[in-house]
């Protein structure tokens, strides 16, 4: 919460709205959430004691030199630490009592444990060993200040920032842990909370509304290298990575997004993302290691942001530790992650939630090939939680026919840490795959990709964009909307982030969606019918078309709200049904793939439209649309040679290639002879099937079961001379669909005087009729 150096009133009219929540608060356990991550345990021994419901404050943590953990819980009179070495049954070791206050902090440092309050009867900074956990205790205090707002161990150094105090920031030596010594005090602005380390210091001025980047290489000397105005300019707490590159800041007001900052240059720091989990909600605290930030967002609990890339942080799980509504100071205040991985959150009215991130599933989709032969290797990397016990089954979910049917394989350690492979057989060009990865350890199942009925897709065969559309452009490019009944609610632009519905937009800024929430609540209109199209799409003469979009899905189950994707009126997608238990509520995009061929092929005009038809019932974010693109995928593969031939004149063997493909109703497509008796003539057997049967010197290659067929050639080339002669036939494949997919089986035979038997043969060649 905001520093108590503000005047009382103010205090304590916070204080009162907190008391109009008390009654939500008992509802927590019922509705808590978790989003990916896990909830192991629970610990609330102090509550009732604070003010309207306000018992707890900050939470860190301490491990031992054998293991140990322990989690430091700042209550409104004391401190309770708490082991949680097992963390599904934690255990109180000891409770230190300070004076009474709503707001308190502790650091760490070795073996002791520092703690503040900042209410009147602060008392200074209270020390405690913890070397000994059958023993913890009291062994002396700082008297240089009164009262503290928060604390920080520079680790890199040893000295406490003991920020907010009734003298200005202090920074304390710690040299000799049990007995701190003033190093230096700033005074030119009143400083919320500092994260420093390797000799640069970020400061959060709270009331200024600036972070200032300082070189505290030469304390007491303060320099500033550069400050800056955060977005909403109540500059609250920093975190920084372990490289001193990014920096991540919170704003404590309403609305206010979290913040990236590349401060490479020291003189020229850069925004490079923003983040927010709710924009009715308020960032509290904040912690960035390991390209992991991890949130206290009060009303919104526990947030996990993974930042590998800076400019598109990526929203990895949730757990929502508070029931009541959004922009209050209730919930979640602290976070701390230890060494094993156990998250500490300090809810406060309900004391420490224990906390794991579910076993994630790091993996790069497979791209777009066009080996037929495969395999195609599946590999992951399989993070395990802290608490599941490891990972005990890993899988793979494939499908070639558009998910209609699922192979099921097992992933395999390949050696490397944590990784894992599974092998996707061979598959004929023109297929388009289906994929998703499960990982289950004690806690649960993974799945990758999260949203539940999404794939990540690839094709095998040259892959040829028909439409595509990102909603990234100047106007709507021929987009349409409205309602059949009810409000159209469909709106083009930034997600705002309302009801749980995107953070971000899967490619550039933009995407379609029912109420964005720009203004408005974000929820889709109740009782209405309404849809998005798109312009018209020319397919004429394209087969094998394909629909592939990124959507993100917020409905009731279909009982009551029914979202469907329809093309050319026939309906081809919509939300699962079961008996109004099954909504679908995503958490992130998702990629969706259709097949289309049966109602756009060939279509001069064709139209996706996206519908919603919901009852009046409660309602949630809708759809949200992006990056529709229609593509077909060709079967087109290279002719093949089998069998072999026989030689003419001069010991040529005759030879057939192909030239293009054979595409149905594309361009001629060529079959070219070469090496023929120049001037000879002969027949090209084709036929669609093999054969292997003796005509005298030679073998006929090519089934001549009806309907095959014999074309008789004259070669070019000289009359007489061996190897000059060539020949070509080309012509364009009958515009039938039935047709893709065969095969067929050709060979050259020339008469030729002096060949063995008279007659000279080429292997034979085939070819497949593909679209």
């Amino acid at each position: 919460m905001p520093s108590v150096h503000c005047s009382p009133l103010v205090r304590w009219v916070r204080l009162a709205t907190l008391g109009s929540f008390v009654a939500l608060a008992a509802a927590t356990d019922a509705l808590a959430q978790g989003d990916r991550v896990h909830l192991l345990s629970r610990m609330n021994g102090y509550d009732g004691g604070g003010s309207s419901g306000f018992d707890y404050n900050d939470v860190l943590g301490y491990r031992a030199a054998d293991g140990r953990e322990v989690a430091l819980l700042g209550t409104w009179n004391g401190t309770s630490f708490i082991e949680t070495t097992d963390p599904f049954h934690p255990v109180e070791l000891a409770f230190i009592p300070h004076s009474g206050s709503l707001w308190s902090d502790m650091s760490v440092w070795q073996d002791y444990v520092y703690v503040v309050t900042d209410l009147s009867a602060g008392g200074g900074l209270q020390v405690i060993d913890v070397s000994d956990l059958a023993n913890i205790h009291v062994v002396g205090s700082y008297l240089g200040f009164n009262t503290a707002h928060s604390l920080f161990v520079d680790p890199t150094r040893g000295h406490l920032y003991c920020c907010g105090t009734d003298v200005g920031m202090v920074v304390l030596d710690l040299a000799n842990p049990a007995v701190p010594t003033l190093l230096a005090t700033y005074t030119d602005q009143y400083v919320h909370e500092v994260t420093a380390q390797n000799g640069l210091a970020h400061l959060s001025e709270i009331y200024a509304g600036t972070l200032r980047l300082a070189d505290v290489g030469a304390l007491p000397t303060f320099t500033t290298l550069d400050s800056l105005t955060t977005p909403a300019a109540f500059t609250h707490s920093s975190t920084v990575d372990e490289a001193d590159r990014l920096v991540g800041v919170t704003d404590e007001v309403r609305g206010a997004k979290f913040v990236l900052y590349d401060i490479s240059d020291r003189a020229n720091v850069v925004q490079r993302s923003t983040f927010i989990e709710n924009p009715a909600g308020i960032l509290h605290n904040v912690l960035l290691a390991d390209d992991l930030v991890q949130l206290s967002a009060y009303a919104e609990g526990y947030v996990a942001l993974d930042v590998s890339d800076p400019d598109r942080p990526l929203r990895i799980g949730s757990y929502d530790t508070w029931a009541g509504s959004s922009g209050n100071y209730n919930g979640a205040w602290g976070v701390w992650q230890q060494p094993s991985g156990t998250i500490y959150v300090s809810n406060i009215e309900d004391g420490l939630f224990v906390l794991s991130r579910a076993t994630r599933i790091l993996h790069a989709p497979l791209p777009d090939t066009l080996d037929a032969s495969g395999p195609y290797a599946v590999v992951a990397t399989l993070v395990p939680s802290s608490a599941g016990g490891g990972v005990t089954s890993a899988l793979l979910d494939y499908s070639s026919d558009g998910g209609a049917t699922f192979t099921t394989v097992a992933l395999a350690p390949t050696g490397a840490p944590n990784e894992w492979s599974a092998p996707i057989p061979g598959q004929p060009r023109g297929t388009t795959l289906l994929y998703a990865l499960r990982a289950t350890d004690s806690l649960g199942t993974s799945r990758d990709p999260v949203v539940a009925d999404a794939h990540h897709v690839f094709s095998v065969g040259e892959r040829t964009t028909l439409f595509a559309e990102s909603f990234d452009g100047a106007t709507d490019a021929g987009w349409t909307h409205g309602a059949i009944s009810g409000a159209d609610d469909w709106q083009r632009g930034v997600p705002a982030r309302r009801e749980q519905d995107p953070y971000r937009t899967p490619s550039g800024s933009s995407c379609f969606g029912n109420d964005l929430g720009s203004g408005s609540d974000g929820l889709h209109a109740d009782g209405s019918d309404n849809w998005l199209e798109s312009p018209p799409i020319d397919l004429t003469g394209r087969h094998g078309v394909r629909l592939r979009f990124a959507r993100w899905l917020r409905v009731d189950d279909a009982a009551r709200d029914v979202a469907r994707v329809v093309v050319n009126g026939v309906e081809l997608w919509r939300n699962p049904t079961g008996g109004g238990l099954q909504p679908t509520l995503d958490v992130e995009w998702g990629t969706l793939d259709l097949d289309l061929s049966a109602v756009a092929d060939g279509q001069p005009v064709t139209r996706v439209r996206f519908e919603l038809k919901s009852d009046a019932s409660g309602s949630h974010g809708g759809w949200n649309i992006d990056d529709v693109e229609l593509y077909s995928v060709s079967t087109c593969r290279d002719s093949e040679s089998y069998g072999s031939g026989a030689p003419g004149s001069g010991g040529f063997v005759p030879t057939l290639s192909t030239s293009g493909d054979p595409l149905i109703g594309g361009p001629p497509f060529a079959l070219d002879g070469a090496d023929l008796l120049g001037g000879g003539s002969g027949v090209v057997l084709v036929g669609f099937g093999r054969a292997q049967l003796p005509l005298k010197s030679i073998e006929l290659l090519v089934d001549l079961a009806p309907p095959a067929f014999l074309l008789p050639i004259v070669a070019s080339g000289t009359p007489g001379v061996a190897g000059a002669g060539t020949f070509t036939i080309a012509d364009s494949m009958p515009d039938d669909p039935a047709l893709v997919g065969t095969e067929v089986d050709t060979q050259v035979v020339m008469f030729d005087p002096g060949a063995p038997g008279r007659l000279a043969a080429s292997a034979g060649r085939a070819f497949w009729i593909c679209r």
